[in-house]
């Protein structure tokens, strides 16, 4: 007896399929002790995986890795690759960007090409999750501050005042933060370092302008950096302008005329 194992054949289309995972080359690396800097290589790995028992070429067609694509030397090309079977292509190094440094993070993006007999070309998209290249804590310092504006120019705090209402946000971070919300408002990105702000206004109330201590809500503030994010609310002090309210008046007090005072919110 004869016993013959030929070549698995297909017997439709569409039966390719190929895992393809990245990951850091040196995930074991410290890079808030270590942090890498522009222009520097990152090793990058990729684990590809056969999953029919198709003999299956592997062809990387683009990436922004050197060495990666055919037919330099070190590429990734795997152009006979087992049924079942898999490999592992160590040699990608990327090259950080300054705009990558600033986000303190870079997202690996790579297309492979699958062919086997008998199959359509398939194109696979693999992205790989964001690669720290430095500390991205994120830290930020959000403020509400009051300001009053005499509107009617009487020099005294009155009901109707406006009170002008500033919330702002400073990127303490080490790395650019986005999709800034203050308050519900976008207000875009901040690089390391940098301050946004929203200014909003209200009117002082009859009783706020009695006993002249002005308080307005704390508001949140969210940001992201990649996928990660974080969300604050906003510190700041009640407005005292105590001193700028219009007198009570006093029975034991002595008043020269042109004096103001106020008997039970109403002035005189």
């Amino acid at each position: 007896t004869v016993r013959h194992v030929g070549t698995p054949v297909a017997l439709r289309d569409g039966a390719l399929d190929v895992s393809i995972v990245g990951a850091p080359g040196d995930a074991a690396r410290d890079v808030v002790a270590e942090p890498y800097a522009v222009g520097d290589a990152v090793p990058y790995r990729f684990s590809v995986e056969n999953r029919t028992p198709l003999t299956t070429s592997v062809v990387p067609v683009s990436g922004d890795f050197a060495p990666f694509l055919p037919p330099g030397p070190a590429n990734c090309r795997f152009l006979s690759l087992a049924g079942l079977g898999g490999y592992e292509c160590a040699t990608p190094r990327h090259t950080v960007t300054d705009a990558e440094w600033a986000d303190g993070f870079f997202v690996p993006v790579s297309t492979w090409q699958l062919s086997a007999a008998g199959q359509s070309t398939r194109t696979l998209e693999v992205v790989g999750d964001e690669v720290d290249l430095r500390d991205r804590t994120i830290a930020l310092d959000a403020r509400t501050t009051l300001s009053w504006i005499d509107t009617d120019s009487d020099g005294w705090v009155s009901e109707g005042d406006e009170i002008e209402v500033v919330h702002s946000v400073r990127n303490d971070s080490l790395v650019r933060v986005t999709d800034i919300r203050i308050d519900g408002e976008d207000v875009g990105a901040l690089a390391a370092g940098e301050s946004a702000r929203v200014t909003s206004s209200s009117t002082v109330t009859a009783a706020e302008a009695v006993t002249g201590l002005i308080e307005r809500p704390a508001v949140e503030v969210t940001v992201r950096n990649g996928e990660r994010s974080a969300q604050v609310t906003t510190m700041g002090d009640a407005l005292d302008v105590s001193g700028d309210v219009v007198p009570t008046w006093a029975a034991e007090a002595r008043y020269e005329r042109g004096d103001v005072v106020q008997v039970d919110g109403a002035r005189f």
